[in-house]
């Protein structure tokens, strides 16, 4: 169903890049990464899998030496391959990385044979949220949380006397990842979070502020945008969060007993398609994710929220799309994120591959690869014969 890559087309196998710290070189290209984060970017690398085929390749700069199980369905399984330097590889490759950073954009524009990326220009600009935050404007003036662009110290506290002093609100920085590079707070900033605010406009050009929401459910509008022709739906997911609010993983599609009814999605699919084309319009192609809200306080009717965010990359979302594929008609699957008993994995060796299943129930869970990263749980409607 999926599975919508260059790669695909032209027969190439593809080389996924897990350059997770994408936001933080669209912010600084010369960023140098931490050791922790390049472990953990090596570790959520292994969440391709939901993409790779056999005969893909993923790359592991850190050198570890993982087999990566995949497959076609649930009941076949594939081996795929992983490598430090991704040019020793001796045949044709498309480049598949998280996003396009300037470095990868570079490497893609000048290595022959592979399909040239978009402008890393239109890349940095689509990934801005303050481009993000002038599209809801334009696009949904009357959405729930109108953000706000801050370009000028001076007028930050015009700004936040606009929103009242018992008003939560939410900053953020120009570039950043979900939940990262913002603080938050009611009233008035003090003096810690305004001078973070002032450096960030110092070093970024702006900030981003928007009144705090009561937000009921969150979910992801996933687009593929070619380089010619419409924007294509691939689905929406939904985020699953901890009590304080935190991602801890994503659905496959909207979960049993969600508040994304096929009305909100029909409406979510609609909204969001006014996004991909703009964005396809603006010169980006390639995969989109859209952060979506159901919002709405004790009682009320709620709202959607059409652009909460904006992702011209790949996403958790996307990549649990892809895993969709190893689930049977009717099931709905969820790609956690640090699951909390995954199975043991060695990254000297192989890959443990283990298949936990209840005997009769509503839920079972398929745990594909860890540490501590990913699996895929299953919510079943009634007992299939194992």
């Amino acid at each position: 169903m999926f599975g919508r890559l260059t790669g695909r087309e032209s027969g190439q196998p593809t080389l996924f890049i897990g350059n997770f710290d994408f936001e933080h070189r669209l912010a600084d290209d010369g960023w140098n990464a931490p050791a922790a984060l390049i472990r953990r970017n090596a570790e959520l690398s292994l969440a391709w899998l939901c993409a790779a085929r056999s005969g893909d390749w993923l790359w592991q700069p850190d050198g570890s030496a993982i087999e990566v199980i995949g497959g076609e369905s649930p009941d076949q399984w594939s081996i795929g391959r992983t490598v430090r330097d991704w040019r020793m590889i001796e045949v044709p490759v498309v480049l598949e990385p998280w996003g396009w950073s300037r470095s990868w954009h570079g490497e893609a524009s000048s290595r022959h044979g592979v399909p040239k990326p978009p402008s890393w220009e239109v890349v940095r600009l689509v990934n801005g949220r303050d481009y993000r935050a002038l599209l809801e404007q334009n696009l949904f003036a009357d959405s729930p949380g109108t953000p706000v662009i801050v370009s000028d110290a001076a007028e930050l506290g015009t700004v936040f006397g606009e929103l009242g002093t018992d008003l939560g609100w939410v900053v953020k920085s120009r570039w950043g990842m979900s939940g990262r590079q913002q603080r938050r707070g009611c009233g008035m900033p003090d003096e810690r979070v305004r001078a973070w605010m002032v450096e960030r406009i110092r070093r970024e050009g702006a900030v981003v502020v928007e009144p705090w929401l009561q937000i009921v459910a969150e979910g992801g509008a996933q687009w593929l945008l070619p380089a010619e022709g419409e924007p294509v739906w691939l689905g929406l997911t939904e985020l699953e969060v901890d009590p304080r609010g935190q991602p801890r993983g994503c659905w496959t599609a909207a979960k049993p007993g969600s508040l994304w009814t096929d009305d909100w999605q029909a409406e979510t699919r609609e909204a969001t398609r006014r996004v991909a084309r703009r964005v396809q319009a603006d010169g980006y192609f390639g995969p989109l994710g859209i952060d979506v809200a159901l919002t709405g306080e004790d009682g009320a009717e709620l709202r959607l929220r059409p652009l909460q965010d904006l992702n011209a990359r790949w996403t958790m979302g996307r990549l649990a799309l892809e895993g969709s594929r190893w689930l049977y008609e009717g099931e709905v699957g969820l790609l956690w994120l640090d699951a909390a008993d995954p199975v043991a994995t060695n990254f000297a060796g192989h890959l443990i591959h283990e298949k936990a299943l209840t005997s009769c129930g509503n839920s079972e869970r398929q745990t594909i690869v860890g540490p501590r990263f990913l699996a895929i749980e299953k919510q079943v409607s009634a007992c299939r014969p194992r």
